[in-house]
């Protein structure tokens, strides 16, 4: 997972049951070929369904391998993936065309994104802190 940022402390517990929410969201995808609208700020969860979509990349040519590390059931095929970043009336397609990837900055500005509303909610908490003690 990214994370970064002062302020940023996920409990890991967290951060792991977004990855299974993500894993049951991919496997669900997968029965039946049913299509799935995922909307989210978390980079937790972009950075899961990156994992999910390199596995189905991967698993075409090293299929044994990915396999040890992720079920196969759960593997999404890049084709299928479309992600988009949508703000003031505009959207913007934040695949990598290259890599077949969500882009790693699109990851890492919504983690700054939650970073700035933590370390502002931060700021509350500490300035009503120290107004209590005065």
């Amino acid at each position: 997972a990214r994370a970064g940022g002062q302020g940023q402390a996920r409990p890991r517990g967290d951060v792991q049951r977004q990855k299974d929410i993500v894993e049951l969201i991919c496997l669900l995808s997968n029965l039946n070929g049913n299509q799935i609208l995922l909307t989210t700020h978390s980079p937790y969860i972009l950075s899961s369904m990156n994992n999910f979509i390199y596995a189905g990349k991967l698993g075409k040519t090293q299929h044994d391998e990915v396999a040890k590390i992720m079920n196969e059931n759960t593997w999404i095929s890049p084709e299928r993936v479309s992600a988009f970043f949508v703000a003031n009336g505009k959207i913007r397609d934040i695949i990598d065309p290259e890599l077949e990837l969500i882009k790693e900055e699109e990851i890492d500005s919504a983690s700054t994104l939650i970073n700035k509303q933590y370390d502002q909610l931060f700021e509350l908490d500490v300035h009503e802190e120290l107004h209590r003690q005065i």
